[in-house]
């Protein structure tokens, strides 16, 4: 099957480097288009991204002067690629996501595979990112996440993480793969594929979460009106910026900010998901 698909990437702060790579192996896993939004860095980073833009065609910049926020930078980066892509298919990563060669081509095959229904949403994985993911495909650990026949990566029980704290489960990349295809219920920007008509269904990310949580509760509204989410765990991507915060979250140096945003999101998101569990609409099948 032929898929046109464009990579739409936020970045911010001084990473015009991560973009720079992002640019080169998206291109060579074949993406038609690049839309870089640029979440109002600093004068001498945007000039990077100019430079990296100017050499590579079809690919794109939109600069801010102030930063959105991520719900707002990929709400506008969104629209923008919306109005603007040649594509069928919109490929979200983060900006220091850097996708294997065949990364795109397995997400199209797996597309294909599950009928090609634009229901579908796809993701990528991300070894050092996905968890839940990374347990699931080698079968190590099945939490509660068995139904409909697949494995899903649902919410994880408050009493599952504790007791996962004290596991060493490391899955090296040479391990039986069991679940190529996972089903899951929620998903990250990074590495997200959909065709982009569900945006004229599920509409734009919601600015006001500003930060922490506004990807959660954007594939939130991609499942609760029956999108079913998959990770292809052929397609990898690497997070070339995997370091925690060495200060830890809750340090005296962390910004009151961003305390405020993760506990207020997360908080919201965990008492919908509650309410809604229930109330989902069901599979529209493929079209």
């Amino acid at each position: 099957m032929e898929m046109r698909v464009s990579i739409v990437t936020v970045t911010y702060g001084n990473r015009a480097s991560y973009v720079r790579q992002l640019v080169e192996a998206g291109l060579a896993a074949g993406a038609c288009q690049i839309f870089i939004f640029d979440n109002g860095s600093p004068q001498g980073n945007r000039k990077e991204l100019e430079a990296i833009v100017g050499g590579e065609e079809g690919v794109f910049l939109h600069s801010e002067r102030s930063n959105l926020g991520s719900a707002g930078g990929f709400k506008k980066a969104l629209s923008w690629a919306s109005e603007s892509a040649s594509s069928s298919h919109f490929w979200i990563l983060d900006d220091d996501n850097i996708p294997e060669k065949d990364a795109l081509s397995s997400l199209v095959q797996a597309y294909c595979y599950l009928g090609s229904c634009q229901v579908n949403v796809l993701v990528s994985y991300r070894m050092l990112m996905d968890k839940v993911a990374n347990k699931v495909v080698h079968k190590r650990e099945l939490l509660d996440s068995v139904t409909k026949g697949f494995l899903v990566g649902q919410k994880v029980s408050l009493f599952s993480k504790i007791i996962n704290k004290f596991k060493r489960n490391i899955v090296k990349p040479d391990s039986v793969i069991n679940y190529p295809i996972v089903r899951r219920v929620r998903a990250s920007w990074g590495g997200l594929f959909f065709h982009k008509s569900i945006i004229d269904d599920v509409g734009l990310p919601n600015e006001s979460f500003y930060l922490y949580g506004d990807d959660f509760e954007y594939s939130d509204r991609m499942y609760d009106s029956g999108k079913e989410i998959f990770t292809v765990y052929q397609s990898r991507i690497i997070d070339i910026d995997s370091q925690p915060n060495s200060n830890g979250f809750f340090s005296e140096s962390q910004s009151e900010l961003k305390v405020y945003y993760a506990i207020r999101n997360h908080v919201y998101l965990d008492y919908r998901g509650d309410l809604l569990s229930c109330v989902r609409i069901p599979d529209q099948g493929c079209h």
